[in-house]
């Protein structure tokens, strides 16, 4: 295999979806949107071009067969879903890499005496929804009432969505497929590290836990030249307040925490009126699960406090996907694998949420990254050189050839 080769016309398939799924200027694939669709049509092209069968499942992950001698499946997955103004390579990376190792396994006559499934996972981002991670949630049957009753920016429930799109929350799997004797995932790596450190290879052992929450502090909407600052009861200097003193209590907690505020609004938003409320998000993350329940205790504690001082505190948990490890016999033979092809490879921790860690708890699991350039990524300015995507083509093509010929026992 050519991986330069290969690498560029896996960078040329990437242009081709981002081009074709633009919303405006930007790129914003979100779960049964008309770029989503726009984007499927894509993907499934590619699919059937391969020869394989293209089945769409209730949810509404594509999911590409090709047949083995045994039922026993291999899944490669990713996500085709993107955050707003999101950049090319995040989760369709993996999809294509998936695709063009493949299609280098079928053009050079491999024998599959296991199947194979390349499935493009939607809504993995929570970029509608804000549980998230949809897709794989469906692969091991663990959508509940509380995905189905989430609800996105206009209130439309996921429920209420999947029926006028034309699926069947009823029809929704109870439990994991028995069939899928693994799941291996290739992304970019969203972070500066392979980079910094010049490899070309990450072979993730464990993705930290995360914590999603959705606040509303309401307060006393005032003048904002008439109101005495010792009786006000303002909500942005609460939520500030919080913010601040949470912030400082992560940084001390640990050193692998992260804390975000990313999104925050106040009404009713006018620079001459103290707020009736302010909203914002909060993501936390950590490799210690010890750790993530001790920020939770702090974040439901400070919030409550609040009410004591005359505020109302709405929180709503949105997401609680608890740290994982990834099967590490798998991991060992995918880094000896990397090493062999003379990579440079590394074993690493993912400070992001995957698909992957939604899978790893019910199915043997691994997932490779590839470079970022500068470590961007949730942004336009993502990058991944088309030499690295290659890279992920020729390790994922060897690591399927010698699990289909049974050299690795899943």
């Amino acid at each position: 295999m050519n991986r330069q080769e290969v690498g560029l016309k896996a960078e040329e398939m990437l242009n081709e979806l981002a081009d074709q799924t633009r919303m405006g200027d930007e790129i914003w694939r979100y779960i049964y949107s008309d770029t989503e669709k726009k984007g499927k049509k894509i993907i499934r092209q590619w699919m059937e071009a391969l020869g394989l069968l293209v089945i769409e499942d209730q949810i509404g992950n594509l999911i590409a067969r090709k047949e083995g001698k045994s039922k026993e499946t291999i899944v490669i997955g990713s996500h085709m879903d993107t955050v707003k103004d999101g950049g090319k390579y995040d989760g369709a990376g993996g999809i294509v890499i998936g695709l063009l190792a493949l299609k280098e396994l079928i053009e050079s006559d491999e024998t599959f005496d296991k199947s194979i499934e390349i499935i493009a996972f939607t809504e993995e981002e929570g970029s509608r929804f804000l549980s998230g991670y949809l897709g794989s949630k469906n692969l091991v049957g663990k959508i509940t009432q509380l995905e189905l009753n989430d609800t996105d920016s206009d209130g439309i429930s996921l429920k209420e969505a999947m029926i006028s799109n034309g699926y069947d929350p009823e029809k929704l799997p109870k439990e994991k497929r028995r069939d899928v004797a693994a799941y291996l995932e290739v992304h970019i790596e969203q972070g500066p590290v392979l980079e910094t450190l010049r490899h070309d290879i990450g072979i993730v052992e464990s993705i930290v836990g995360i914590r999603a929450f959705d606040i509303t502090i309401k307060g006393r909407q005032d003048h904002a030249g008439t109101t005495p600052m010792d009786i006000r009861l303002d909500p942005v200097y609460a939520a500030s307040k919080f913010i601040s003193e949470t912030t400082d209590y992560v940084r001390r907690l640990s050193k692998t925490a992260t804390f975000t505020i990313g999104a925050m609004s106040v009404l009713p938003g006018v620079s001459n009126v103290i707020a009736d409320s302010t909203n914002f998000s909060i993501d936390l993350r950590d490799r210690s699960e010890e750790d993530l329940v001790n920020v939770t205790d702090r974040i439901y504690e400070s919030l409550g406090s609040l009410e004591e001082q005359g505020y109302a505190v709405t929180i709503k948990l949105l997401c609680a996907e608890e740290p994982v490890d990834l099967d590490s016999r798998l991991s060992d033979f995918m880094y000896d694998k990397s090493q062999n092809l003379g990579l440079r490879t590394m074993k690493m921790v993912s400070g992001a949420g995957h698909d992957a860690q939604i899978i790893a708890p019910h199915i043997k699991t691994g997932l490779i990254f590839v470079p970022s350039v500068k470590g961007r990524s949730h942004s336009s300015d993502e990058y991944t050189k088309s030499y690295d995507l290659g890279n992920g083509v020729l390790l994922l093509a060897t690591i399927l050839k010698e699990m289909l010929q049974g050299e690795f026992d899943v």
